[in-house]
């Protein structure tokens, strides 16, 4: 068994959300320690979901989602997270039968039992590693890449989002959630911490930037308060209007000065 298994129950997890200049907060995350189904050894199911839309509803749509998912991961395990997160879509849909028409979210969603961390996302909210010998894996791609509109989303959660380019309507390439490669623990590098954010953290901010923060940190709540506070200033140095930022930090290693 890896030496960090017995600590996961002791790991620090941290949050940190900041509204930015959005006139609402729509980001919204959860976590919570469990103990696996299949193997009875301790792991961690965390989310972060990224309400679109330009009302409430959003926000509301994303705290279930969040919730929902992690819910549903720590009773069926991390083997497939893209069905905790399709599992989560359906009860949504029958909760919010009224929603607004672009009324969404995006959600990504994590897995770790100390040997490997699984990740499922849709949408452009991203999920990092930060490995002891200090690389960052970046295990999701962005939905995001339409080649008719660059910063449209291509997959959230619900669907039937309208992506208008001009006058010419797209419709969505697909809904489906994506599943990233697991990656396995190894003695030479464990993973020491893991971040879960949304686009006001990973837009501002480059992979370098987010790599360093993890690494020159002492806690995952320094981690997540600098992330988060370092994209909504570059936001606003760059004369863009600061988006919702939010950063889940896990913290497997005590690793930062």
């Amino acid at each position: 068994m890896p030496a960090q298994a017995a600590n996961l129950t002791l790991a620090p997890i941290e949050t940190r959300t900041l509204r930015g200049d959005r006139s609402y907060q729509q980001d919204a995350r959860d976590w919570a320690r469990v103990t696996d189904p299949d193997t009875g050894l301790p792991a961690i199911v965390a989310a972060v979901a990224d309400g679109c839309g330009s009302g409430a509803g959003s926000g509301r749509i994303a705290k279930d989602a969040v919730r929902l998912a992690v819910r549903i991961a720590a009773t069926y395990g991390g083997e497939h997270l893209d069905r905790a997160i399709d599992a989560a879509r359906e009860i949504i849909d029958e909760r919010h039968p009224r929603r607004g028409r672009n009324d969404n979210t995006t959600l990504a969603l994590a897995y770790y039992d100390a040997a490997v961390l699984r990740v499922a996302w849709v949408g452009d909210s991203r999920a990092y590693a930060l490995t002891a010998d200090g690389k960052l894996h970046a295990l999701t791609r962005d939905h995001n890449l339409a080649p008719y509109a660059p910063n449209q989303l291509t997959r959230a959660l619900l669907g039937s989002l309208d992506h208008r380019h001009g006058d010419a309507w797209e419709g969505c390439e697909s809904h489906t959630p994506q599943v990233a490669d697991p990656l396995l623990g190894s003695t030479l590098s464990p993973v020491a911490r893991i971040l879960l954010c949304t686009d006001g953290v990973c837009g501002p901010l480059s992979d370098e930037e987010i790599a360093a923060t993890l690494a020159n940190t002492s806690d995952a709540s320094t981690a997540s308060r600098r992330l988060t506070s370092r994209a909504v200033r570059a936001a606003r140095a760059a004369g863009e209007s600061a988006d919702n930022a939010t950063a889940l930090v896990i913290d497997l290693d005590q690793i930062g000065a």
